[in-house]
């Protein structure tokens, strides 16, 4: 594990954080580092996704529409 420095002012932040949390500070700042993460993530997937809705050759109300109609299909 690589050692980190963090600056004084946000470590104290974080402590007091981690106290009205009642967690360990390094608990936090883990939490912290892995949600961001985590997010950072998700929105990667959500652009990808938009991207892709953009290229699709319907809208989405056509795609319902299209859903519906093999939906019903299907049931008869």
């Amino acid at each position: 594990m690589p050692d980190l420095t963090i600056r004084k002012a946000l470590w104290e932040s974080l402590v007091q954080l981690a106290e009205k949390k009642k967690q360990k500070p390094e608990t936090l700042a883990e939490r912290a580092l892995t949600d961001f993460i985590e997010r950072d993530s998700d929105e990667e997937l959500l652009q990808r996704s938009a991207k892709a809705a953009r290229r699709a050759p319907f809208r989405i109300n056509e795609t319902e529409e299209v859903i519906r109609r093999h939906r019903k299909k299907e049931n008869n």
